[in-house]
C-alpha cells in the first residue's frame, strides 16, 4: 500500500511542477510565481527553488537569486 501512495504522491509532485514548468515558458511569470507560492510544501524543494530562481532570473532579480 505504501508503494502504491508513494508514487501517486510523486506523480501529483510532477503534475504541480509541470505546470509551473509551463507556466515558465510561457512567459506567464505571475501566474508561475504565484502556483509555486501557494503549492511550495508540495513541490520537492529542489524543484522549488530551481523554479523560483528561473522566474527571479527573467526579472532580473539577481540579488534575491544570490540571496536564495
Amino acid at each position: 500500500m505504501d508503494l502504491l501512495e508513494n508514487k501517486l504522491n510523486k506523480m501529483r509532485i510532477n503534475k504541480l511542477a509541470n505546470k509551473v514548468y509551463n507556466l515558465i515558458e510561457e512567459n506567464k511569470l505571475i501566474d508561475a510565481y504565484e502556483f509555486l507560492e501557494i503549492n511550495k510544501n508540495k513541490i520537492y524543494s529542489q524543484e522549488y527553488f530551481t523554479f523560483k530562481i528561473r522566474i527571479l532570473m527573467n526579472y532580473k532579480k539577481f540579488d534575491e537569486v544570490y540571496n536564495i
